[in-house]
């Protein structure tokens, strides 16, 4: 029914590795995937990132992982943030897509059922 997309990447500015950060006794990455794969309307969950270890993680916990290009990862000079999410929607196979940030752990599967819900 719905795919969720979980976008990260090496590079940040302001923290580094803030996508592996540990949060709730593992990483930021893997609570956001365990918690899209508790959400009942989630029948699949894609993560793309630049980071070979990222994608590691993201096999391990059962999602699929997509290798995203260098242009498509780097905010100051590669790609847009609207080019960014268009190429990254484009490799999607989900007939719905969802937008699931690692970085707000505290939304979790009981307000992404809502908001599907909502969206339906």
């Amino acid at each position: 029914m719905i795919q969720a997309i979980v976008p990260v990447r090496a590079g940040s500015r302001r923290l580094k590795d803030k996508n592996l950060a540990s949060f709730a006794g593992t990483s930021l990455l893997a609570h956001k995937i365990r918690q899209l794969k508790r959400t009942p309307s989630v029948s699949s969950i894609v993560v793309s990132s630049d980071s070979d270890l990222m994608l590691e993680i993201a096999e391990k916990e059962g999602a699929l992982a997509l290798h995203r290009a260098p242009e498509f990862a780097d905010d100051v000079r590669g790609k847009s943030l609207s080019e960014t999410i268009k190429h990254i929607a484009s490799q999607a196979t989900g007939e719905h897509l969802m937008w699931a940030q690692v970085t707000s752990p505290l939304v979790d599967e009981d307000v992404f059922e809502s908001a599907i819900g909502v969206y339906f």
